[in-house]
């Protein structure tokens, strides 16, 4: 038996394959997206390119400010002593000459977390309402805290809890040793200027600073660059007392020196300073 072959009627197909990094390209889409990009702003604090979706802006103003700067930038405010319970509830544009403002609220909302947001707010409400109310005078510091107000009416030594740094309640500066001040306290003035009399100290005829001269001539030149006689308090120009207190009895030049301890009312609101 022989076998033949039978043909059919099927018909050739042919598969063309399509590589897989094939993608459609749709015009219609590449069109409607085309010159979107994201538009780059400047950091007006850090100086560095940063998306409109990564900082914000105050009220009508073009001056665009990094999230991580502006977080920095409202925990700094927080030690501001320009704001008060109700200047919180908007913070400057930190541009130089900028009057534009940040509503805190805000801000707030989009920058930082729940917990975040409730510690920033009771830290508002905590140093504004504070009765007395003492400032670190360090400018990267700026802790507040609530002093006795006894602290207040003399200069006296304090430690900053924040920065550890010493510095004076009365005048909210750098501790200034030797220097002293009082503020609106008559007992205690008196007391001071009764010490520096029986202690034969003088006081500059200008800013009423005291000096303790321990050695050399009589003419003093003040913190303050006025020069004046040890002697008599008086003013003197090149080593010459204008009260010519060479030729005064002493007697006379007591009566001088006496004038210098009377308590006025500038002696309330200026620095007492001691210098050996």
């Amino acid at each position: 038996m022989s076998l033949k072959s039978t043909e059919t009627n099927t018909p050739n197909i042919t598969v063309q394959k399509t590589p897989s990094h094939t993608k459609a390209y749709y015009p219609n889409v590449a069109k409607k997206f085309k010159g979107k990009k994201r538009k780059l702003e400047m950091c007006v604090i850090c100086i560095q390119h940063c998306t409109s979706s990564s900082s914000m802006k105050a009220e009508k103003c073009e001056h665009a400010v990094c999230d991580s700067c502006l977080r920095a930038y409202f925990d700094s405010a927080l030690n501001e002593s320009r704001y008060t319970v109700t200047s919180f509830e908007k913070i400057e544009c930190p541009s130089p000459d900028c009057k534009a403002t940040f509503l805190s609220e805000r801000v707030i909302r989009n920058i930082y977390t729940a917990k975040q947001r409730n510690d920033w707010w009771t830290s508002v409400a905590m140093k504004t309402n504070i009765e007395n109310k003492v400032i670190c005078p360090f400018q990267l510091c700026k802790a507040i805290f609530d002093a006795d107000v006894i602290l207040t009416k003399k200069c006296t030594f304090a430690e900053c809890y924040e920065c550890r740094r010493g510095f004076c309640t009365a005048c909210q500066s750098p501790w200034h040793p030797g220097v002293m001040k009082i503020v609106d306290d008559q007992e205690e003035l008196k007391k001071i200027l009764d010490k520096a009399k029986e202690s034969k100290w003088t006081r500059c005829p200008k800013c009423g600073h005291l000096v303790e001269r321990m050695t050399g001539c009589t003419f003093m030149l003040c913190v303050c660059a006025t020069e004046f006689c040890y002697r008599c308090g008086g003013y003197s120009v090149g080593h010459a007392c204008s009260n010519k207190c060479h030729i005064l009895t002493e007697k006379n030049v007591q009566t001088l020196r006496s004038q210098m301890f009377v308590p006025t009312n500038d002696d309330l609101t200026n620095k007492i300073r001691k210098t050996n």
